[in-house]
Parts: structure tokens; C-alpha cells; sequence
């Protein structure tokens, strides 16, 4: 049956060949729109957790809180402070090298780009052992590496840690922390929470670890990085005014007079517009490539089985169920999906060889692949019902009949 299905298949090569290339083009767009969503929704998802929240974003420049709660010392029905740290560690390589130290919380919120390893979320640590990240370094410092570092308290004395490399950081990647890397342009969205990091730019090895393993290790760090103050939800306008009092207050005259601040709810309703942006930038794409390819997917297997009829009918005289004929367009629908995978590979390898990764963005992630595979059933089980439809609608009879009239 297999052969026979294949022989028809051919016999049909250049309709075929063209759903095909239409199948591998839909594979591509499909791949680099949901590759751009994912990384874009990738730096929307720390503050998605602040819709429908009340409360202030800032961007305190000259501020150095000893914990995140610091800069809201005093203020009345604050729900949460979502923040991050910064420390600087030592090594006989590199000295005052740029290291973010990340709460839980954003350990779980965010994810940047690694061009090895893991994530340090949910990584065990060990005693004198801190879990890192760093970024493009010279000094070879891979995955498993076990870098001994120094680190300085508040009395200017020093004291030795270790740094487990449990990834490696991709050139280009954005992490969280606007100093980290090159930024600086004010969307007063989840944009200004990041910036692009490039070891060949920076010249400076930037580290990455949890604040859980810093505190244990005993490791020195400063809340000077932006903050997201959000209020209880029954918090009212007086209390914010008084509350915005109060912050100034805390933020010190030094940084009082540098502070970027945005109410929290226009800076979600810019955040929320910028991701609805970015997936209609793509999604319109997609479903008019896709509705190209399903009217001629349809169309292509109407007129396949236009001519296949009259064989199939002597097939069934000859004892095939007729029914089952339809496992015909089953075997050539896969076939097409592996053919039309061969080809979507030659244009990754295509795009990378041409290095036109810095334009188009390719990640196979698992939610990039799941969708690939999603969308080849889905025309797999058009490329079946269509004929199977046909076969319900007709008996051999009548097309044996047909044929002779």
C-alpha cells in the first residue's frame, strides 16, 4: 500500500512539490514569529504579575537600599517591592567585575538567552559556592567551572568565595538591570528594565547569581537598580501622595534630584500595548500564510483525487476496502511533511550559514517546536478528511460508471 501511495504521489510530483514548498515556507515564518513572540514575551513576563496593581515604577540613580524593602521604609499599604541587586567580585584575572545579584522572584520571571548550560533557578548551592553565570569571557571559563573569587564586606576587608559556572551567557543576550549593559532609552515600559550585554563592547566580564546564594556565601550586595513598588488594592490617593512624600524622603537628596518615576499604571498599560504590538506584528503573517496553504492544500488534494478515482475504484474490485483507499492520502500527507521538513532545515541552515540569525530570529525551543509539530497534524488531518470525505460522498460503482459514460 505504502508503494502504491507513493507512486500516485509522484505521478502528481509538481502539484505536490508546490504544497510542499508552500508547507516548508509556513514552517519557516511559523518558526521565526513564534521565536520573536517568546523572546519578546520573555521580557514582558517580570511585570505581567503587576496588572490591575497600583503603585510607582523608579529608577533611582544614587541609591543603594541594604534590602529591597528599604526604599519603601514607612510607606503605607505597600503589597510588594520587585527589585534586583548589584555586587562587584574579584578575580586574579579580572578585577571589579559586574555581577547582578537576582531574587527568587526574578529568577522565575525571566530567563536570558545562554549560549550553554542552565539556568542558576533551582540550582543547589553548597557552602563557600556560589552558582554563576557569566557572559563571553578570555579566560575560559566554561560550563563546570569553578572560579575562586573575592569580595569585599562593609569594613573594606576581603573574603574568598567560589563561583560554579552553571551557564554560559549568549553575546547580545538582555538580562535585567539597566547599568548591566547598553540601554538607556526611555519607553517607560517593560523595556527600561533591561539591557543588552556584549562582552565585546563592555570589555568587562559580567556575572550573573541568585540572592539566596549571595546571602549564604556572605557575599556584599546593593539594591541600586529599579524598582517596582505596588500598593494593596485598597490603598487610596491621599496614601499615594503621602506615600510619594515619604519616597523622596528615603531616596535621599542625592538620588532624590536623579530619580526617573512613572505611576504603575500607565506603565503597564504602555507594557501591555507594547507586547499586543509586537504579537500583531507577526500574527497577521502567520494566518494569511497559513489560509494560502490550506486553500492549497485543499485544492491540490481535490484534484489529486479527481484523477485517483478510477484507480481506486479498481483497487477496491480487486479487494482493497474502499474506505481504506483513503490511507492513501494519510501515507502521501506524511511524506510531504517530511519532505517539507527537509527543505524548512535547508533554510535554517541557509539563514545560518549567511548569518541572518542577526535579523531573523531561530530558537527551537520546546514551545517553538511543539508548535511546528502541531501545525503539520493539522495539515496532515486536512490532507486525510479531504479525500476520505470524497470516498463517503461516492461509491466504485458510480466512478467506475462515471468513467464510462
Amino acid at each position: 500500500m505504502g508503494m502504491l501511495a507513493i507512486s500516485e504521489y509522484i505521478r502528481h510530483g509538481k502539484r505536490n512539490l508546490f504544497v510542499v514548498l508552500q508547507i516548508a515556507v509556513l514552517l519557516f515564518v511559523l518558526c521565526v514569529s513564534v521565536a520573536t513572540v517568546l523572546s519578546e514575551y520573555n521580557l514582558y513576563r517580570p511585570v505581567q504579575r503587576m496588572n490591575g496593581k497600583k503603585g510607582i515604577y523608579i529608577n533611582p540613580f544614587g541609591y543603594y537600599g541594604e534590602t529591597a524593602e528599604s526604599i519603601a521604609e514607612g510607606m503605607e499599604k505597600v503589597d510588594s517591592v520587585y527589585t534586583w541587586a548589584s555586587t562587584s567580585l574579584d578575580t586574579k584575572e579580572e578585577q571589579n567585575m559586574k555581577t547582578a545579584v537576582y531574587p527568587q522572584e526574578v529568577l522565575e520571571d525571566f530567563e536570558p538567552e545562554l549560549e550553554e548550560g542552565r539556568w542558576i533557578d533551582g540550582v543547589q548551592t553548597e557552602d563557600g559556592v556560589i552558582p554563576i553565570v557569566v557572559s563571553k569571557n578570555p579566560y575560559g571559563w566554561k560550563t563546570g567551572a569553578l572560579i575562586p573569587m573575592q569580595y569585599y564586606d562593609e569594613t573594606g576587608k576581603t573574603h574568598d568565595v567560589r563561583g560554579r559556572v552553571e551557564g554560559v551567557l549568549k553575546e547580545g543576550s538582555d538580562v535585567i538591570g539597566y547599568n548591566f549593559g547598553y540601554g538607556g532609552i526611555m519607553y517607560h515600559d517593560y523595556r527600561d528594565l533591561f539591557s543588552t550585554y556584549r562582552y565585546d563592547q563592555d570589555k568587562k566580564v559580567f556575572v550573573i547569581t541568585s540572592q539566596d546564594a549571595a546571602k549564604r556565601a556572605g557575599v556584599v550586595y546593593t539594591f541600586n537598580q529599579q524598582h517596582i513598588i505596588t500598593y494593596q488594592d485598597d490603598v487610596t490617593e491621599y496614601e499615594q501622595k503621602k506615600n510619594d512624600s515619604i519616597l523622596k524622603k528615603n531616596l535621599g537628596e542625592m538620588a532624590n534630584d536623579t530619580t526617573v518615576s512613572v505611576w504603575l499604571e500607565p506603565f503597564m498599560e504602555n507594557s501591555n500595548h507594547q507586547i499586543q504590538r509586537q504579537i500583531m506584528m507577526y500574527l497577521p503573517i502567520v494566518v494569511c500564510v497559513l489560509v494560502i496553504t490550506l486553500i492549497s492544500l485543499v485544492n491540490v488534494c481535490t484534484l489529486n483525487m479527481a484523477d485517483d478515482l478510477y484507480h481506486d475504484a479498481i483497487f477496491s474490485l480487486l479487494g482493497l476496502p474502499w474506505k481504506q483507499c483513503s490511507v492513501f492520502s494519510l501515507i502521501q500527507s506524511i511524506f510531504s511533511a517530511f519532505l517539507s521538513l527537509v527543505i524548512f532545515s535547508v533554510l535554517l541552515l541557509v539563514v545560518v550559514k549567511l548569518k541572518l540569525t542577526e535579523y531573523l530570529l531561530i530558537d527551537l525551543s520546546g514551545e517553538t517546536i511543539g508548535m511546528l509539530t502541531g501545525t503539520l497534524i493539522f495539515l496532515c488531518a486536512i490532507h486525510y478528511v479531504v479525500p476520505y470525505a470524497m470516498f463517503c460522498k461516492k461509491q466504485p460503482v458510480e466512478v467506475l460508471r462515471d468513467r464510462k459514460e
